[in-house]
């Protein structure tokens, strides 16, 4: 820490410090542009931002794209200047923005992440100068990501630059994007709200999975889609599940899968064991919607043809599966069993996989895919955060299971399907 304070440089401070506070970084919004200038402030201060964490040695550098609309403000003298805004009316139109985040990997402990924040947009027309809103903040990060990158670091440090001045806020988008874009399903990857490690498993769990629920639930209500959850730490009766919810365009929960096949592997280069934390399930998910049954598996379920083939003779057209495979096993793995529990059923399976983030002890593959009844992969994604979009027509089930009707050809007098 000494050496932290003994670094900082008064002159670089006061460098970007003054670049934050003239025009037109002075305003740092998507709805102002600068007299002569071609692109909107945010813009600006964005790609300055960008270039400057780029310079940093060591630094990488993480662009991640999202949308926002400009807070309104009240004009009102009866409120004080902080409570000026007003959310956007729902006909303001939505504008393109970008959060930056810079990681620094830690040689110890690399899995334990230090989270440090500022938000570089402004909303100055409530005469918030460029300084305090918040410009000494993202000053002070730019910084301490210089100082910080010259020294040999214990933990990982993840730096945000983010849009905290414009709505809807970063952390609750990605539901409401996905239904403005059609879709009428939004699915979650594993553990989403949870780093995939043990040390995390049981302190995550201890803080109760009831408010992540609510906001699922709140989720689809407010965007009117179908939410199947990925998978939280869900506590019962003193006992942690790694746990699928899933709710109704009402908000209401229609099902919850708990991960009956638990991750206990051991296997060149990786060793990890679910079932020291997690209580494994014991039921299978079969879910109905209003476009017809559903199912549910976690990860390592996908792995077990038994379990798919028990949501398909229950009906399920549509067998969802939030997953964290790993660098390990998702390159060989990942998209063959995909494709296989689809084929095997002739149904579609929804491979909701967590994005890949460097830094993390567990590096997940990517790579979300969606397989249709006949094996073809119709869409698929890299290892970066994003959403991915498929157009799923049921029609194709019943149109395969007609050409290939392997289920008419069941033979139970040799082998039992229990339903």
């Amino acid at each position: 820490m000494n050496r932290c304070i003994e670094e900082v440089s008064a002159s670089n401070l006061r460098r970007d410090l003054r670049h934050l506070c003239v025009d037109p970084f002075t305003f740092r919004a998507v709805n102002y542009t600068a007299p002569w200038h071609a692109k909107n402030s945010l813009d600006e201060v964005d790609e300055w931002l960008e270039s400057r964490m780029r310079s940093i040695p060591g630094l990488k550098v993480f662009v991640k794209p999202n949308r926002v609309k400009p807070f309104r403000c009240r004009f009102d003298p009866s409120y004080p200047r902080s409570h000026q805004y007003l959310d956007p009316f729902p006909e303001d139109p939505w504008h393109d923005a970008r959060n930056l985040l810079g990681v620094l990997r830690g040689s110890q402990s690399p899995e334990s992440v230090v989270y440090l924040l500022a938000h570089k947009d402004s909303q100055s027309w409530i005469n918030g100068p460029g300084a305090h809103d918040n410009g000494t903040g993202t000053a002070a990060l730019l910084e301490l990501m210089r100082i910080l990158a010259t020294c040999q670091l214990r933990h990982t440090f993840r730096f945000l630059l983010c849009n905290e001045e414009h709505w809807p806020w970063h952390s609750a988008t990605e539901a409401r994007e996905a239904a403005e874009n059609g879709a009428e399903v939004v699915a979650f990857p594993e553990m989403f709200n949870c780093p995939y490690s043990h040390k995390y498993f049981r302190p995550y769990a201890a803080q109760g999975h009831e408010r992540t629920v609510a906001l699922l639930s709140r989720w689809a209500e407010e965007n009117g889609v179908l939410i199947v959850g990925g998978s939280i730490p869900e506590t019962e009766d003193g006992r942690i599940y790694n746990t699928c919810f899933v709710f109704d365009e009402h908000g209401r929960e229609i099902a919850r899968h708990r991960k009956v096949h638990l991750f206990d592997v051991d296997i060149p280069g990786m060793r990890f064991s679910e079932s020291a934390t997690f209580t494994p399930g014991d039921k299978v998910t079969v879910f109905d919607t209003k476009f017809g049954k559903m199912g549910a598996a976690v990860c390592f379920d996908v792995r077990f043809p038994e379990i798919f083939r028990a949501m398909a003779v229950r009906g399920a057209q549509v067998i969802f599966l939030p997953a964290q495979f790993s660098m390990k096993t998702g390159p060989s793995h990942w998209e063959m069993t995909l494709r296989s529990r689809a084929v095997d059923n002739e149904l579609f399976v929804v491979g909701a996989a967590a994005a890949r983030y460097v830094g993390f002890d567990y590096e997940c593959w990517g790579h979300s895919a969606v397989a249709d009844p006949f094996g073809t992969i119709i869409a698929e994604c890299d290892e970066k955060e994003q959403i991915l979009y498929a157009d799923i027509d049921l029609d194709r089930v019943a149109e395969v299971r007609r050409s290939l009707p392997t289920f008419l050809h069941l033979r139970r007098d040799v082998y039992t399907v229990t339903e």
